[in-house]
């Protein structure tokens, strides 16, 4: 038990005598920690301050969207597809998020500035995409934002175009048959006046055959009631085509807000990379000291 005692001493004064022989190592070499870290400090610096700087700016693009007048506008509008018209939001975020990344990983685009940096569909919504411009000066960042916001409505644009063509192409086909059905029912119209001229004079010589010829009329009435309810069914489909074309239900994709611009530079993080040369430096000395230490120790063991 003694023994154990006395070993234990042993050790605790075998590393107090070491971490004074480092306290000691280090007030020794001061200078040459101090000058170590002071240069690789200083190298850091200049290498901040030489540094090109980088602004940035950002740009929140809402999708726009074809939404179907008879669906109620507090419904999750999610794109589907009906005939050869598309209806719902022009293009998916997270959709045109990969599109254009796919595009921006070029590396004519990657490494030139301006450049985009970054495009991220905004988390919990669908129509909603934030991309982020890099630039050596605010202006050029803004101009290069805008190009690809302006690219992006255009595309959008000609899908609006090709729908509203589609559309009016549709539109245009029930008026037609609108109008052959109107003209339908008013020559039907003046069959049964004609007709009913006709069983009137009959009537009076022959009440059998004016009776056919009322049977016959009866049918054509009903004819002249289908075609009616014809127009009727169309016209209100017409009144629904042109609703949805309504500038109230079609809404090009846009920039949401201002573009954001950062008057401070993103890059070179100057203050983080001074300190990390320091840190390095002072690092780089103190494995200096105990390296020459040890070095000084083994060859006294040597000797």
């Amino acid at each position: 038990m003694e023994n154990q005692n006395i070993n234990e001493q042993v050790n605790y004064l075998e590393d107090e005598i070491d971490l004074r022989e480092v306290v000691l190592s280090i007030i020794k070499y001061k200078a040459m920690i101090f000058s170590i870290t002071a240069f690789i400090t200083i190298c850091a610096a200049v290498f901040a301050f030489s540094k090109t700087p980088v602004y940035e700016a950002k740009a929140t693009v809402e999708i726009g969207n074809i939404n179907n007048a008879l669906t109620p506008v507090y419904e999750a509008k999610e794109t589907v597809r009906i005939g050869n018209i598309n209806i719902g939001l022009l293009e998916d975020s997270h959709m045109m998020q990969k599109r254009l990344q796919h595009i921006f990983s070029n590396k004519s685009y990657a490494t030139q500035y301006p450049k985009i940096v970054k495009i991220v569909a905004v988390k919990r919504t669908k129509n909603l995409v934030e991309i982020t411009s890099e630039s050596t000066d605010t202006q050029s960042a803004v101009e290069k934002l805008n190009e690809l916001v302006a690219n992006i409505i255009n595309e959008h644009g000609k899908k609006i175009n090709h729908y509203l063509f589609s559309m009016e192409n549709r539109i245009n086909l029930l008026k037609k048959q609108i109008d052959e059905l109107i003209k339908q029912k008013e020559n039907l119209e003046k069959e049964n006046i004609s007709q009913q001229i006709k069983i009137d004079a009959i009537l009076k010589d022959n009440a059998a055959v004016a009776a056919v010829y009322t049977i016959e009329l009866n049918g054509k009435f009903e004819r002249v009631l289908e075609t009616k309810n014809k127009i009727f069914e169309l016209s209100n489909r017409l009144n629904d085509f042109e609703l949805e074309i309504s500038p109230e239900n079609i809404k090009n994709t846009h920039l949401l807000g201002k573009i954001i611009k950062n008057q401070f530079p993103v890059k070179p993080k100057k203050k983080l990379i001074i300190g990390l040369g320091f840190v390095a430096g002072l690092f780089l000395s103190l494995f200096l000291v105990f390296f020459v230490e040890c070095i000084k120790k083994s060859k006294h063991k040597t000797m």
